[in-house]
């Protein structure tokens, strides 16, 4: 999906490399050349003669950051026939994952830190409604709700509200209401690209 964004221009990558190399564990040197790669993204043939002399560094330096890249699963080399000659061909297909990922562990760690605080004013209300502490085993329940069965935070507080109408404070009965209503918010599987798009959008 990265790459398809890249590939139709409506990806500026470089800005990206730009902004994340150190969470990306690159140096200066090598967030250099993976800069004058994606300016010869098109190209995609290779020659390392020729784009030591357009960064300035020597063949031998520039020949050592490339095997760094190569180790840090950034970029990889390859043969391809082109007419009657075999060429040397880049990727930096592993790049475009390597992003990814790292955006997709950033938005798992705001997903945490949300639903940890829903998890605490869930518990919050449901304790306050009762007049007393949950035990450990309504906890786990409560915690089921959100790490497990997905059901949606203000759906959960709604039938809270609901039990608390009923005078009933039981978190079974809770859960009981969550079922019967079907507020269930299950993730499709294409949800990881969806939030990477809208990341993305913002950022080119």
């Amino acid at each position: 999906m990265i790459k398809k964004l890249y590939e139709e221009g409506n990806l500026l990558i470089e800005n990206i490399l730009i902004k994340e190399y150190h969470k990306l564990k690159l140096n200066i040197k090598e967030l250099t050349v993976l800069l004058f790669l994606f300016n010869s993204y098109k190209e995609k043939t290779f020659s390392s003669s020729e784009l030591a002399k357009k960064i300035g560094f020597s063949k031998n330096e520039l020949e050592e950051i490339l095997e760094q890249l190569i180790k840090k699963n950034f970029f990889h080399l390859f043969s391809e026939t082109k007419g009657n000659k075999i060429i040397e061909v880049f990727s930096l297909d592993k790049t475009f994952d390597k992003i990814k990922q790292l955006y997709l562990q950033e938005e798992n760690k705001k997903i945490f830190e949300k639903q940890k605080n829903q998890l605490s004013e869930t518990i919050e209300m449901i304790e306050q409604f009762k007049g007393n502490c949950l035990t450990s085993y309504e906890l786990e329940i409560i915690k089921d709700w959100y790490q497990n069965k997905k059901y949606n935070h203000y759906n959960i507080l709604e039938n809270i509200q609901q039990a608390q109408k009923l005078n009933r404070f039981s978190v079974n009965y809770i859960e009981k209401l969550l079922n019967q209503e079907d507020f269930l918010n299950v993730e499709p599987n294409d949800k990881a690209d969806q939030i990477l798009d809208k990341l993305f959008k913002k950022i080119k």
